[in-house]
């Protein structure tokens, strides 16, 4: 039988590092909270998983300590005694050796990572495009037809597993925890002969390490991140570069030879790193940052305009019954993220677009607040007309004459008229207006601004080219919205937009001609970077005046 005092301490062990690990995810996902971010998706499940391998390892331990409480040596008849103890041994042997060991490992693979986005999530092959290669866009969703199906109704050939998603989007982690053998008798399972694995697409007869890699290449090349495909990282926790077996070796480099990827073995420099000290250095650095790569000036667009000016977004605003669903559907949502931090924490604009707007110069094109006053003139209430006046600091629909700036000749944000206008945002808000927030926005009119010598703008001699490859892929966009991203495109500032659909018609566009130039041999501009985008998900629409007008 087992040493039963060396079966308890290991018990001991792992239930202290189970606690560990349950203590630092509800850690993370608190301070996420806390910031005003959801938990981090995936960990709800380890969350399950975890705790449950160790409550039965702690139930094991106090049945062994009831039936042996002192010693080796406990009371009763030393057959009696071991026809209880043998079978609660081997239980607890066997839970010993369980998943959890290989969940541990994967958290500190994690924990030596910057910005994590999700946990064990599963990514498609599809583009989403009217063009994708899988469906050809012709596939009747009901919804939605003509498009790529959604994901749960999708092939599990057509999803790819990412274990981790980490750098705030641009790398995905693939963590393998199979030893040399294990690996080489799948290998013979399979049957595979090396001189004949050269083809890069998917094959049934692949192993499934093979297989897995080569579907989240797909799922990289569909699902691009800033523009581009995210880095993936297989690891291989137990297997050492260099071996005992060439054919190994021939698989890592094989898997080295596809697009986008790198790969870990277990004496990497990455694997024998120590993982980071948890409550000093992690746990901050595993925080996502949504607001990387802001610029010090936002271009913002008419869709954040309306959620500066919205009641919903400054008031508790009480349902009528002729509101809209829209309109309702955005109340909850309002007082439910105050009910997250027990009633006056704040609602979206306070905790989440706020936050990125301060400390930067607000820039809008004319067309762009044109549109917004135009819009909360005709339907908005007297409390958004007023908030509209001082976000801009206007009492003119920019239909005429340019307007004066106010702010800049007072001192711009920071002087006497920017402070008169925050706290005259802070009279019509429940909300705190934060000190830092530049009002007057500043209205560009684009037909007369130079911003070839602007934030990450081409050069003078290269503008024509460029305006040319920026106008193709904004074409497809309406007329405001063509002139709002073109400019901060243009200027190299960051727009602040909450329409989603848009983004996603330009990132589309610059898929398909970086595809069309690849196919041309026009290797310069494969990889052409579009605009820089913050996407605002919490819409907020106007409140409107009052009922509909009976016809």
């Amino acid at each position: 039988m087992a040493d039963l005092s060396a079966l308890r301490a290991q018990a001991a062990d792992m239930i202290c590092r189970g606690d560990a690990w349950t203590d630092e995810i509800n850690q993370l996902n608190a301070l996420r909270q806390a910031r005003g971010k959801t938990c981090v998706p995936g960990t709800p499940a380890l969350l399950k998983f975890v705790p449950g391998e160790v409550r039965s390892v702690r139930n094991l331990l106090s049945r062994l300590d009831a039936i042996s409480p002192d010693s080796d040596d406990g009371g009763g008849s030393p057959d009696h005694r071991d026809s209880e103890l043998l079978p609660l041994v081997n239980k607890l042997q066997h839970s010993l050796t369980s998943n959890f060991p290989a969940a541990e490992v994967f958290w500190g693979i994690v924990k030596r990572c910057r910005g994590l986005v999700s946990l064990k999530r599963e990514v498609s092959v599809h583009t989403f495009t009217p063009t994708c290669t899988l469906c050809s866009g012709v596939i009747n969703t009901g919804n939605n037809p003509g498009r790529c199906p959604p994901i749960r109704r999708q092939s599990p050939k057509h999803l790819a597993l990412v274990d981790a998603i980490v750098s705030d989007g641009e790398e995905w982690l693939r963590v393998i925890g199979l030893n040399e053998r294990q690996v080489l008798m799948q290998m013979a399972r399979m049957g595979w002969d090396w001189e004949e694995e050269e083809e890069e697409e998917e094959d049934e007869d692949d192993i499934s390490i093979l297989r897995s890699v080569r579907r989240l290449v797909s799922a990289s090349a569909a699902n691009p991140y800033n523009y581009k495909p995210p880095r993936i990282r297989v690891i291989f926790t137990r297997i050492r570069s260099g071996g005992q077996s060439p054919d190994i070796d021939l698989l890592i480099n094989q898997l080295r030879s596809l697009p986008y990827v790198t790969v870990d073995c277990s004496d990497s420099q990455f694997l024998r790193s120590p993982v980071p000290d948890w409550e000093t250095v992690a746990v901050e650095r595993l925080m996502l940052d949504d607001m990387k790569g802001l610029t010090s000036t936002l271009n913002i667009d008419t869709t954040i305009l309306i959620n500066l000016a919205s009641d919903i977004s400054h008031t508790r605003v009480e349902i009528q019954e002729w509101h809209k669903p829209l309109i309702i559907q955005q109340i909850h949502s309002e007082l439910s993220e105050e009910e997250e931090e027990g009633g006056g924490g704040g609602g979206t604009l306070h905790k989440k677009l706020y936050p990125a707007l301060v400390g930067r110069r607000l820039v809008v094109t004319r067309p762009a607040a044109a549109q917004f006053l135009g819009i909360v003139r005709q339907i908005g209430s007297e409390t958004e007309n007023q908030r509209a006046r001082l976000i801009l600091d206007t009492n003119t629909d920019l239909t005429g004459d340019m307007i004066k700036s106010e702010g800049a000749a007072a001192g711009g944000w920071s002087g006497k008229r920017g402070d008169e206008l925050r706290r005259g945002l802070q009279q019509l808000s429940i909300y705190p207006v934060p000190g830092d927030l530049h009002l007057p926005i500043q209205v560009i009119d684009t037909s007369t601004t130079d911003t070839t010598a602007s934030e990450g703008s081409p050069g003078v001699g290269d503008e024509e080219r460029e305006m040319e490859r920026m106008s193709s892929v904004l074409r497809q966009l309406t007329r405001l919205n063509r002139e709002v991203f073109l400019f901060g495109w243009r200027s190299g500032y960051t727009t602040v937009t909450g329409n989603n659909e848009a983004v996603k018609t330009i990132i589309r566009a610059i898929e398909d001609r970086s595809k069309r130039n690849k196919n041309k041999g026009e290797e310069g501009v494969v990889m052409m970077q579009g605009p820089t985008v913050w996407v605002y998900p919490y819409m907020r629409a106007l409140i409107t005046k009052g009922p509909p007008p009976q016809t």
